[in-house]
């Protein structure tokens, strides 16, 4: 067994993989074992009046997993439901090739009204378990979440979302998401190397487009103060999610209530609840877009969504380049990833090797993307990748944090020879 094997396999013990019985191969990474991974994976095969639909979702959550793992199970159910009804109602003649692109708008805004249904359902939750939190005493508020745990919860913690509903009968895609998850559309050109392309808009503080829209949604007295050091109202680092409701619900809910949950604790509020005037602050609106894959679907079509922990991998600033980020479009990398010829220029962003067959006998595209991302063919920056000290930043030498995000990785290379 050679060095990078005996890795492999131990790293094994950090990883989650798996392959759906659509094609679809995913997994979700985290090595630090005092961290609980809050990404979650979704992936559904649909068969809507005979055609075929393939539903796939990352949801990384944050502030703990309740909200993503119940986005990863329920939200799936409730779009099924929905486009179920709509291609036999609204529809009212057969969705085929002649009438997709005249009915895409109509799915794409079923869409984007299912995701804010589903957070609205949330704190809708909350506000009927509670709704005069400010007569609340501290004992009424204990007891209040001891009674209702798991919906306080889900209204508490958040998740982004990066989802992708593709139908295969008729080859094309709707993308959607709320949040810095990616969805990515990798195709191949001539000469064999692969294009990536972006198929929704991220949703991140560092882009001014998202900072101005929050800050001219509330009043101009508030508007210095809705986003400072990149987050909003100085606390939060996403402009859009689901869940969340601490910062979407009047801040009563906080400072007399949630901020008594288990978790609240853990995280210094320094003084929200007094800055919270006139919520909400985040918002669940997805990106939706439409893509026609019939003009690609002889470039071996592929479909990506990772989670930002992918992201930070690429940047390398918090991994093996402490400092200093590699500025490259991680949608980008992770498409040439994919390609059996190794791409040079991606092994000079990554600073180690590259292996397009990584997972090995297992022939797992998502485990081939993060094992390179993680080191590649590098056995030393393998065996880094699960020191416990260095993740607890216990080792003082490094000019800054070592930091691993949970990652979340779905690989689905479309079946063009159906």
């Amino acid at each position: 067994m050679s060095d990078i094997e005996f890795l492999r396999e131990r790293l094994s013990a950090f990883w989650q993989t798996r392959v759906s019985d659509s094609g679809v191969q995913s997994i979700t990474f985290q090595p630090f074992l005092k961290k609980k991974i809050e990404d979650r994976i979704a992936v559904e095969e649909w068969d809507i009046h005979g055609q075929r639909w393939v539903f796939m979702a990352v949801c990384d959550g944050h502030a703990g997993a309740q909200t993503s793992e119940y986005t990863a199970v329920e939200l799936p159910k409730q779009i099924h439901n929905a486009l179920s009804a709509m291609v036999q109602g609204e529809v009212r003649s057969e969705l085929n090739r002649g009438n997709v692109v005249e009915v895409a708008p109509t799915i794409s805004a079923m869409l984007s009204r299912e995701v804010e249904v589903f957070d609205a359902m949330l704190g809708g939750r909350v506000k009927a378990i509670c709704p005069e939190p400010g007569a609340l005493t501290e004992g009424e508020a204990r007891a209040t979440i001891q009674e209702n745990f798991d919906p306080l919860m889900l209204a508490w913690s958040g998740t982004t979302l990066a989802a992708a509903l593709v139908n295969v009968t008729l080859q094309c895609v709707w993308a959607f998401g709320v949040g810095d998850s990616s969805v990515v559309l990798s195709t191949i050109n001539a000469d064999g190397t692969r294009h990536a392309q972006r198929l929704c808009a991220q949703h991140s503080m560092g882009d001014p487009a998202e900072c101005a829209r929050i800050v001219s949604e509330h009043s101009p007295d508030e508007a210095a103060r809705v986003v400072e050091k990149g987050r909003v109202l100085g606390w939060l680092m996403l402009p859009r999610a689901i869940g969340d409701f601490a910062l979407k619900l009047p801040s009563s809910y906080m400072s007399h209530l949630l901020k008594y949950l288990p978790t609240t604790g853990k995280m210094p509020l320094d003084g929200i609840p007094e800055r919270i005037k006139t919520p909400p602050y985040l918002i669940a609106t997805p990106s939706v877009q439409f893509t026609d894959l019939e003009p690609v679907w002889d470039r071996a079509p592929t479909v990506l969504l990772f989670s930002d922990g992918v992201d930070l991998l690429v940047d390398g600033s918090t991994l093996f380049h402490p400092g200093v980020s590699s500025n490259a479009d991680p949608c980008d990398i992770v498409s040439k990833l994919l390609q059996d010829k190794v791409d040079t220029s991606v092994e000079e962003v990554l600073g180690h090797g590259i292996d397009p067959h990584w997972s090995g006998p297992e022939g797992n595209k998502a485990l081939d993307l993060l094992g390179n991302l993680i080191g590649g063919k590098d056995a030393e920056r393998l065996e880094l990748m699960m020191d416990q000290e260095c993740m607890a930043n216990i080792k003082s030498e490094r000019p800054s944090p070592f930091y691993v995000d949970d990652v979340a990785i779905v690989v689905y290379p479309l079946p063009t020879s159906r």
